[in-house]
């Protein structure tokens, strides 16, 4: 199919502090930097050889300090890897700016860098001080150059008959390649963590490109508020956590949009149970995890939790935090096998074993798909807006009522049997394998 040009113009512009890898710097043009703009633009397609390029550039740039003032470019050890323009064009029948020639190296696509060079661009024309609307052209094959247009502010501009049937086209594609997912959820140990607990650098790549596409991010975890900052999740900036299987809700400012709570009377009473039965018992509160019942059970499972020692504290003589503020979750060492009486016992709770004779406890209406509910409504959206990652028990209601539920090679068998895709695992990509399959980037 023939590419077709549609133009789009700045109406809302959605400000936005762009955080990249400090080894990309930006810098305006340099006469030394035209050899690479040539390189770059040729290994893009934008032009078919050297020759041509070159030839453009001469009759266009050359000698023209105007344009190269406004001309922007990101590099990476000393080459040029990402560059865009502000640049005069006649589309509206008179002199008007636009963004131009935005291009990223392929090997670097994934970091944010053109969304950041837009960024840079818009505010370098706000500072001429123009009332004109910054406009773009670009084509309706650039799908997703388009949907990071329109997270910035660019609305399609339609002018006649042709215009709005392109922008039709462009729309329908948009919706079929999005699913109208606008947001994406994923859980940690085992999912978005490989085994060595870190976040591969593919899987990092595919998470900003996310964002650079106008996609939120979150973490459905099982882990506490406090434990998922621990984790220190290098250079993601998620939006929201759903916290100890959708007992807590937080956004990255750490504000609760959302706490289930366990009452005083529930606390005390499975307190004397579980000294009675030896069974290990800590409840979890903003600011660590409290040890109530046989602290030495509980360390021994946070043995391998990197920091537990900050995550950890001992409260089995006093028995007291709750008295500050009440827990929303709770884990249980179960080693004397009691966990179906406590179900019966206490059926406000939920227990959900992620280990063997290790359980979470949690309010009974806590879950990772309730969590994500509670989030949707306060983002009026829905469970049909949300694409989902897991590999547990934990996450089966999440997989289940998600639009798309996406379970990783190394799930446990019941949650690949409700997935919608079941991508590759945890050590090989699998995010990124999954969410390019669905063409969200």
């Amino acid at each position: 199919m023939n590419k077709r040009k549609v133009l789009m113009v700045l109406e809302d512009y959605i400000k936005e502090d762009i955080i990249i890898d400090p080894k990309y710097s930006f810098e305006f043009y340099k006469d030394e930097y035209k050899v690479l703009w040539i390189d770059l633009l040729v290994k893009v397609n934008e032009f078919l050889d050297k020759e041509s390029a070159t030839k453009y550039f001469d009759e266009t740039f050359l000698n023209k300090e105007e344009t190269y003032k406004n001309m922007l470019f990101v590099l990476y050890e000393g080459n040029i890897v990402g560059t865009c323009s502000l640049w005069e064009g006649y589309h509206f029948g008179e002199r008007r700016y636009r963004a131009h020639w935005m291009a990223v190296d392929p090997d670097h696509q994934g970091k944010r860098l053109a969304k950041a060079l837009l960024h840079k661009i818009i505010q370098l024309y706000n500072n001429m001080g123009t009332n004109i609307p910054l406009y773009l052209s670009t084509s309706d094959q650039n799908i997703i150059a388009i949907i990071m247009y329109k997270s910035v502010g660019f609305k399609a501009v339609i002018q006649n008959d042709e215009d709005k049937e392109n922008w039709k086209y462009i729309d329908n594609i948009i919706n079929k390649k999005l699913n109208n997912i606008k947001l994406v959820v994923f859980d940690m140990d085992g999912t978005l963590l490989n085994d060595s607990k870190e976040v591969s650098s593919v899987t990092k790549n595919a998470l900003h490109l996310l964002q650079e596409n106008g996609y939120k991010l979150a973490i459905a975890s099982g882990r506490s508020p406090l434990g998922l900052k621990l984790a220190k999740i290098k250079d993601i900036e998620f939006d929201y956590f759903v916290c100890s299987n959708g007992a807590i809700i937080v956004d990255n400012k750490d504000n609760i949009i959302s706490q289930n709570e366990i009452t005083d009377m529930e606390i005390n009473e499975f307190v004397k149970d579980c000294e009675i039965d030896k069974t290990g018992l800590m409840y979890c509160f903003l600011d660590g995890n409290y040890s109530y019942v046989l602290h030495d059970y509980i360390e021994y499972m946070f043995r391998k939790v990197p920091n537990f020692d900050k995550l950890l504290f001992d409260n089995t003589k006093l028995k007291n935090r709750h008295e500050k503020e009440s827990p929303f979750a709770g884990v249980i060492a179960d080693y004397n096998e009691n966990v179906e009486k406590y179900r019966l016992m206490y059926p406000n709770f939920s227990f959900l074993e992620f280990r063997k004779n290790e359980y979470d406890l949690f309010h009974k209406d806590s879950s990772k798909s309730a969590g994500l509910k509670i989030l949707c409504d306060k983002l009026n959206m829905t469970l049909g807006n949300v694409m989902a990652f897991g590999d547990h028990y934990n996450d089966f209601e999440m997989i289940r009522d998600s639009k798309i539920g996406v379970a990783m090679k190394n799930s446990i068998e019941e949650i690949k049997n409700i997935a919608d895709y079941v991508t590759d695992d945890n050590n090989n990509d699998g995010i990124a394998k999954a969410l390019k399959y669905y063409g969200l980037i």
